[in-house]
């Protein structure tokens, strides 16, 4: 039986098709949601799929405000 979610983000990504492909990667593994911290997404006419009906993105203005609302207990991994 599978436990547990998880999801993946961004850290000031520089273009919105950084946050587009995330939203294909969260899709293609199972991710319960995105995020991104340092930058706000506007919304994409190329997005047909309405990516945010399926997997919820959440903003954090900051890591400071990322750590603040991070899952108790929250495993995090970083990947350059």
């Amino acid at each position: 039986m599978k436990r547990g979610y998880f999801g993946i983000g961004v850290y000031q990504p520089k273009t919105t098709e950084n946050i587009e492909t995330l939203w294909r990667s969260a899709h293609n593994f199972g991710a319960a949601f995105i995020f991104t911290i340092g930058a706000r997404y506007k919304k994409q006419p190329s997005d047909t799929t309405k990516a945010e009906k399926h997997i919820p993105l959440i903003e954090y203005k900051d890591f400071d405000g990322f750590m603040a609302n991070a899952p108790k207990d929250a495993k995090l991994v970083f990947i350059e």
